[in-house]
């Protein structure tokens, strides 16, 4: 169940005059786990998290290329700004690549041999968003006994020259209007062996998305045409802890948008340290302007704080002001952008626009339901 505020926190009382004065100086360093630093400040708990994105990330794109899916073709292609910016403001080094679901057919994109020209897109190029987005338009020529799990394992069996590197991070993306046909094998075989494939110990740098049809019961694309439900490769994304989009969306730019999020690792969700009395709760982030943030976004940013939070942000990018502390506030109803709380297990979840960038820091303060620190 989540929780979020339809209202601006109230900072009433001592409590609200010890939050104001947070930025005063906090006394003591008592912890860090998994990114977070926890202090206290007398009964004030003050949790932060930095935002970091892989160094490195080899993308394989697993497309249908049966005869029923070339529309669909044209609509990754239209979409893939939002995927590519992630990698590009995030500045992770990429290796981009594409196979087809077809496991039978002779010649490249079949049999998990890669498609494209270049077979392998990276941020050398001089455009690489049209370079992958030539590359995931693969026809529609395909076997109609689409194999898009198996077709991802052939690819890694292959390893085929520059594209997957040991010390990368793999993300696997499936886009498909069919079901998974792939045999033998059922899905938690293709999960192990994809979350194995970096060795013992590395299953964490294995994760996947899939743009598939809807489930239980498929669904009608934008162009007339019926998309079987895709459970077997919903089923493998969901156990990497990946995401699942609808292949009938007429456009794919939201789905592709959270993918390039998760291709480089950034997080949305953070677990608090302590259950927080939620009348209390303050989030900010804090940009680091002249760091990891891209140019053409520095002058933009305190206006999208001031979208955020209803109020102007603190500081401006420029060189006497190197971060800029955007406060947020908590997601309102119907609303996309904002802040909540998953009361079950005490996460932070950030949504839409919020979503802090690579380099930046997220700071959550707060006072403990208990009143202890």
């Amino acid at each position: 169940m989540s929780q979020a505020g339809g209202r601006r926190a109230s900072w009433g009382g001592s409590r609200g005059a010890l939050l104001r004065g947070a930025g005063l100086g906090l006394a003591l360093l008592v912890g860090c786990d998994d990114g977070r630093v926890l202090r206290v400040e007398p009964d004030l708990r003050l949790d932060v998290f930095d935002q970091t994105a892989v160094r490195k990330v080899d993308v394989l794109f697993v497309i249908d290329n049966s005869p029923s899916t070339e529309d669909k073709q044209e609509n990754l292609a239209r979409n893939l700004a939002g995927f590519m910016t992630h990698l590009r403001d995030a500045q992770v080094d990429y290796h981009l690549a594409v196979t087809t679901t077809d496991i039978t057919s002779p010649g490249p994109g079949a049999q998990g041999r890669l498609w494209g020209d270049p077979a392998v897109v990276t941020a050398a190029l001089p455009d690489p968003s049209a370079a992958f987005a030539a590359s995931v338009r693969v026809g529609s020529g395909g076997d109609a006994r689409e194999a898009g799990l198996d077709a991802a394992r052939r690819t890694l069996e292959l390893n085929p020259e520059g594209f997957l590197r040991p010390d990368a991070a793999l993300f696997l993306v499936f886009v498909s209007d069919d079901e998974d046909q792939s045999e033998p094998g059922q899905p938690r075989f293709f999960y192990r062996y994809f979350e194995g494939s970096k060795g013992k110990g590395n299953e964490g740098m294995v994760s996947g998305g899939a743009i598939v049809g809807d489930l239980p019961g498929g669904c009608t694309t934008p162009a007339g045409g019926d998309a079987r439900p895709g459970s077997r490769y919903a089923e493998v994304v969901q156990a990497m802890g990946g995401r699942v989009g609808s292949i009938c969306d007429p456009q794919f730019d939201v789905t592709l948008r959270e993918l390039g999020v998760e291709a480089v690792g950034l997080k949305r969700r953070w677990p608090l340290s302590r259950l927080p009395d939620l009348s209390t709760l303050q989030v900010s982030i804090k940009h680091p302007c002249q760091a990891a943030m891209a140019p053409a976004l520095r002058p933009l940013l305190p206006t999208l704080c001031e979208t955020l939070s209803g109020a102007p942000a603190d500081g401006v990018c420029a060189e006497a002001a190197p971060t800029v502390d955007c406060r947020l506030r908590p997601l309102p109803p119907g609303g996309a952008d904002g802040w909540s709380l998953d009361a079950s297990t005490n996460t932070l979840q950030l949504h839409g626009a919020a979503l802090p960038p690579h380099g930046s820091r997220v700071e959550v303060r707060y006072v403990p339901q208990d009143g202890q620190p």
